[in-house]
């Protein structure tokens, strides 16, 4: 199954092994994608925009054979 992560800037900032320890969690996934986005702590509040057209690629991309 396709698996689509946002992580905050914040938390990336705050600590070093939040990216890596995603990357773990992820490496027996075939298709993975992580995407780091930059406002606050809470971006689906801050980035919801930005977040819908990443959601819509990803979807598109995963659909096709």
């Amino acid at each position: 199954m396709p698996v689509l992560t946002f992580l905050a800037h914040d938390s990336l900032d705050s600590n070093p092994k939040w990216l890596d320890l995603h990357e773990r969690q992820l490496s027996k996934v075939k298709r993975h994608e992580i995407v780091a986005l930059r406002r606050g702590h809470y971006p689906h509040w801050s980035e919801s925009t930005a977040m819908a057209k990443k959601i819509k690629d990803f979807l598109n991309a995963v659909s096709k054979p």
